[in-house]
């Protein structure tokens, strides 16, 4: 099956990676909308089940079964970039702001960096250092400016928004070795099936405690966009991504979802001030120099997925 892609034109990988970002700035307004009709953890259920309605077809067709899901690789891959990072997230959002969870966001790219770097053995040059470093700045300016902090509650909120931090760098990390033996919608596909043992019972539980969601057209609109558009198509485009850029590269176009999240407020009415307008410059300047080639080819993904013993289940 389809891996990690060196034909000379990662651009490619780029534009997929910068078009899920785009989506998912979009998310926080949505989702934070939501809470109060549905419950965090039955948002994140749905939106995956529906976006599971239209990844299965295109998967199955390549080869994936369901039993797939339980090779480890899979249930990594589903458990902390489905699982961890999206109920976390919405946990995060009840507790905190949006403002706040974009902030915490902004450090994906230090730890995916990090990470790639121990556990893939992935360079991290002094200009993609820097290029991350800018970046992240950006992000924090974009969100600092605004951005209300405080309530007694803050902190959990931003404990948990700090958790999937951390299971997102684990996914894009994992994606690297699951996309060197399965497609894009394989590799989607298989993390969400295995994602969705846990956000299921989670959601049963949640419903059972707090009573069932209050569909409005709005709330069952905004499903739909979190299940078709911002898990379907997004992850299509970020798996797609990854395939083609090292893993601490692909965690630095992140960034770019708080700036997105700022003009999608502005759109909303919400004024812009010159601190975030600084902000979101920085963050494209940062991105652009993390994404800038290493002279180095992402072959370290292929090799590394090899260690261990094959399973009859797992990615081949």
């Amino acid at each position: 099956m389809t891996g990690p892609r060196a034909d000379g034109r990662p651009w490619l990988g780029l534009l997929a990676l910068l078009g899920a970002a785009t989506i998912w700035g979009s998310t926080f307004v949505v989702t934070r909308g939501m809470l109060d009709a549905i419950g965090p953890l039955t948002i994140a259920a749905g939106r995956f089940v529906l976006a599971l309605a239209v990844l299965l077809p295109l998967a199955w067709r390549e080869g994936y079964r369901p039993r797939d899901s339980l090779a480890p690789a899979f249930l990594g891959y589903g458990v902390t970039g489905v699982a961890l990072f999206f109920g976390l997230q919405n946990l995060g959002l009840v507790f905190t702001t949006a403002g706040s969870a974009a902030l915490l966001v902004a450090l994906v790219p230090a730890v995916t960096a990090a990470l790639a770097r121990v556990v893939l053995g992935e360079p991290l040059p002094g200009l993609r250092l820097a290029g991350i470093a800018t970046a992240v700045l950006g992000a924090a300016l974009v969100v600092a400016a605004g951005a209300d902090l405080g309530g007694p509650r803050a902190w959990i909120g931003n404990l948990l928004i700090l958790g999937a931090v951390v299971s997102w760098a684990a996914y894009t990390v994992q994606g690297r070795r699951v996309l060197a033996r399965r497609s894009a919608v394989v590799a989607a596909t298989g993390g969400i099936v295995a994602g969705l043992g846990v956000l299921l019972p989670a959601a049963a539980l949640e419903v059972a405690l707090v009573g069932p969601p209050a569909l409005t057209p709005g709330s069952a609109a905004g499903l739909l966009y979190l299940g078709l558009v911002a898990s379907a198509a997004a992850l299509l485009l970020w798996n797609a991504g990854i395939g083609r850029v090292e893993a601490s590269a692909a965690g630095a176009t992140l960034n770019l979802v708080p700036v997105v999240g700022l003009l999608f407020a502005a759109l909303a009415g919400e004024p812009l001030s010159a601190l975030q307008i600084a902000g979101g410059a920085l963050v494209v300047v940062g991105v652009a120099l993390a994404n800038r080639p290493t002279g180095r080819r992402p072959a370290a993904a292929g090799a590394k997925a090899s260690e261990g013993p094959p399973t009859a289940s797992g990615p081949r």
